[in-house]
């Protein structure tokens, strides 16, 4: 006998069920079918009927909202309009106009190539074509002035050559199109202009089928037939179908939107929004904010941006984020992201994994460097967030810059410089593109830490075509000296053998201090006035002394007794410190004098006896990471002190799977299982030898 819920109402069916605990459903006892579907309150569910839900896991909460969580979602709200993240109805009038005006042209293009080929007349005007958008503009998050992601789908008779021929041709005399720049051996073949001031950026995708219809789904994988179609239409039109999967996998569209303006321009302004130099870009901020959503069905977008810092400060990666199941089957022949297949897809630190097929990591990008840096700001976003709840911070303090030029004492500064706008343009994104290769060699040096990218473009305004990169050092502790030799020389190899690399195009790498930064890096052209540091009451005479014995070499001297009572703390992770630890009960405190502060600031952290700003603060790393480390461990200096207690380093890795802290809601513990994948792969540090230092290349 089986049971047919479909007649019975939920009372009927719990009791059937209960009097009915060994009928069989399915090959399986009512007992089995109970423990297998038991929701959290008790309440069975009809088997037949499992309770609909976003992603691949179970909601963490499904609470509404309170009155306090609308009043700060108000207040977020009111935020981000002055941040001037909205467009007025004439901008979205605009970019409707412009999309309509490219639609008419590129058909008018294919029904001419379509007569050319010998098509009759009403076959080439049925033949057609069709614009499509997708990024920040078909997400509904695009900033006032941003581009236009548009994709261009035409017919299998018009090829990819044509679309960067004749219909660049037809777009460089039309009034209206300026700046036009193709670049069709891109990995993604683009061709970048502005129409009527809006900037587009184009793809093509030329599908296997005789005519586009205008009701084409590009998620219907039969009708785009991915299976037939050349690489590079596959990847162009990767990026609509991972935006409408994303709109169609979040619970609650407007609540989505305005939490992924939030999430972007917090990631904007502290420096972490960068596909290019290893930090994340818009689709993979899209698809943590819509994974939050999942998780949080009903939640306000107060909440939901508490949420998003409170998961992924505790996520363990390389645990991946999905929005759902990834296709493995390999019906369409197409490679997917799969770790246990695939061994390269074990070394990605932070796969996120697009909702579409072929499923794909956004973030293959990311260094240990760069993952350290955006945990560190998701602790401190954590850390804000539980603060603004408490009523002690307001949404303001989310977005204060951050201090990357005052967060180290070293800095590398890559300059580059062409002859031409259009020259230029081409060698800064290949520079750029070049700098997250820099950061893993520089990982693999002795002595480095890790190397913070910035990823901001620094022009000049008395050269056009100069720019400049720069790239923040941390040394491990007891560093006083680091050859970067191996790491900047590969680099530049890199740089000269491009293919498409001129004489007129030159790349330059120096070695800068802290105060020896250009002016042009600070806001308004103006470096901040340092505060000047507190010591403790020892002689100058006796610490200039000190600080003149010291040479690069030298083994470091074993301090005891009298020499421990001045430890001077680094600046390297942003914090002020403003005094030095002394004898104890001494609290005479002398100022420093103009010419020790000065000679203080223009210290070379590569060959001071204990270099100021390297000591790393272990207690945010141990706060981040929560997970054992089952990694190699990078292999330290011989000279280094053996009596330190063993830290995690950033060369670790980690598997497991996500484990709440206590500080998340009961019921937000409940029934949590987001799977787990072979931890990464990681290598080891190489010992680079060098007779000195190198400061400029």
């Amino acid at each position: 006998m089986v049971v047919n819920t479909h007649s019975l109402n939920m009372l009927e069916f719990q009791h059937k069920m209960s009097n009915a605990s060994s009928l069989p459903y399915n090959g399986k006892t009512v007992e089995e079918v109970r423990r297998k579907h038991r929701l959290r309150f008790g309440v069975i569910p009809d088997p037949l009927n499992p309770p609909h839900h976003y992603g691949v896991s179970t909601p963490v909460s499904t609470n509404f909202p309170t009155d306090e969580d609308l009043v700060l979602t108000k207040k977020l709200e009111d935020l981000l309009f002055s941040f001037n993240l909205f467009e007025n109805e004439e901008q979205r009038t605009l970019r409707e106009v412009v999309l309509g005006e490219l639609n008419v042209i590129v058909n008018d293009w294919v029904r001419d190539i379509s007569m050319k080929k010998g098509l009759s007349e009403q076959l080439a005007q049925d033949a057609g074509a069709k614009i499509f958008t997708f990024g920040s503009y078909r997400l509904g998050v695009n900033n006032p002035g941003a581009d236009i992601d548009t994709l261009c789908v035409v017919p299998k008779h018009v090829t990819r050559d044509e679309f960067f021929d004749s219909l660049q041709e037809i777009l460089v005399n039309h009034p209206d199109v300026t700046d036009l720049a193709a670049v069709p051996d891109a990995y993604v073949p683009v061709m970048k202009m502005y129409f009527k001031g809006i900037q587009i950026d184009l793809l093509c995708a030329t599908l296997s089928l005789p005519m586009i219809p205008e009701e084409l789904d590009l998620l219907d994988d039969r009708s785009c037939d991915l299976k037939n179609l050349d690489d590079k239409s596959v990847l162009s039109l990767n990026g609509c179908r991972v935006t409408d999967q994303i709109l169609r996998l979040v619970p609650c569209i407007g609540n989505f939107r305005l939490t992924l303006r939030c999430i972007k321009k917090w990631a904007g302004v502290r420096g972490v929004y960068s596909n290019v130099v290893g930090f994340l870009g818009g689709v993979a901020w899209a698809m943590l904010t819509a994974r939050i959503c999942q998780l949080y069905p009903n939640a306000s977008p107060s909440k939901l941006v508490t949420r998003f810092f409170r998961i992924f400060t505790q996520w363990n990666w390389p645990v991946p984020i999905l929005l759902t199941e990834v296709d493995t089957s390999g019906v369409l022949g197409r490679k997917v992201w799969n770790p246990q297949m695939n061994v390269k897809d074990r070394t990605h630190l932070m796969p996120i994994i697009t909702p579409a097929y072929p499923s794909m990591n956004s973030t293959y990008n990311v260094s240990r460097s760069t993952m350290r840096i955006m945990q560190e700001e998701f602790k401190r976003g954590e850390q804000i967030t539980i603060d603004i709840e408490a009523g002690k911070k307001k949404w303001e303090d989310l977005f204060e810059p951050n201090n990357f030029f005052s967060r180290y004492k070293a800095y590398l500064k890559i300059q580059c410089h062409a002859e031409n706008e259009a020259d230029h343009l081409k060698w800064a994104g290949f520079v750029e593109a070049k700098v997250r290769f820099l950061i893993l060699k520089l990982e693999h040096t002795q002595k480095i830490e890790y190397g913070h990218p910035n990823p901001k473009m620094f022009d000049f305004s008395t050269d056009p075509y100069y720019s400049s990169y720069f790239i923040g050092l941390c040394f491990e502790k007891e560093t006083r000296q680091v050859d970067l030799t191996p790491a900047v020389l590969e680099f530049t190899r890199a740089l000269h053998d491009w293919p498409s690399k001129k004489d007129t195009m030159l790349a330059e790498v120096s070695y800068v201090k802290r105060s020896q930064l250009p002016n042009y890096v600070f806001p308004d052209g103006v470096p901040p006035k340092r505060r000047r540091r507190r010591r403790s009451s020892q002689p100058a005479k006796e610490t200039e002394e000190k600080s003149e014995n010291t040479e690069i070499g030298d083994k470091h001297p074993n301090n005891n007794g009298s020499d421990n009572e001045e430890k001077v703390q680094g600046e390297n992770e942003g914090e002020d410190h403003g005094a030095s630890k002394g004898e104890e009960g001494d609290n005479k405190v002398e100022e420093k004098s103009e010419k020790q502060e000065k000679e203080k600031d223009t210290a070379d952290p590569m060959d001071t006896e204990k270099q100021e700003g390297e000591e790393v603060n272990e207690k945010s790393v141990s706060d981040v990471i929560s997970a054992d480390s089952v990694g190699e461990k990078r292999k330290l200096d011989d000279s280094a002190p053996q009596s330190e207690p063993k830290r995690k380093k950033i060369t670790d890795t980690y598997e497991g799977e996500f484990n709440p802290t206590e500080d998340i809601e009961p019921e937000e513990m409940k029934d949590l299982d987001f799977g787990s994948i072979l931890p990464t792969q990681t290598f080891s540090a190489k010992n680079q030898t060098g007779k000195k230092p190198i400061l400029k290349f």
